[in-house]
């Protein structure tokens, strides 16, 4: 009848929006893990940085490297 139409084309609706949200949820996380890879690289940039700088900022006369 007309009302098992009318849920079988919002089961429909449903399982589309359930999709939608678990491509969401894939692109979050794939976002995630770029962050973290980011943030990695920032870390070991900063930690270099910071290691040539305590070379260059030594006084003459002080022993470098």
């Amino acid at each position: 009848s007309q009302a098992i139409v009318v849920l079988q084309e919002h089961q429909k609706k449903m399982e589309e929006i359930e999709k939608g949200i678990e491509n969401r949820l894939v692109l979050i996380q794939k976002h995630q893990e770029t962050q973290l890879k980011n943030i990695q690289l920032m870390r070991e940039l900063f930690a270099k940085i910071k290691e040539h700088a305590s070379i260059t900022m030594k006084k003459p006369g002080e022993e470098r490297g």
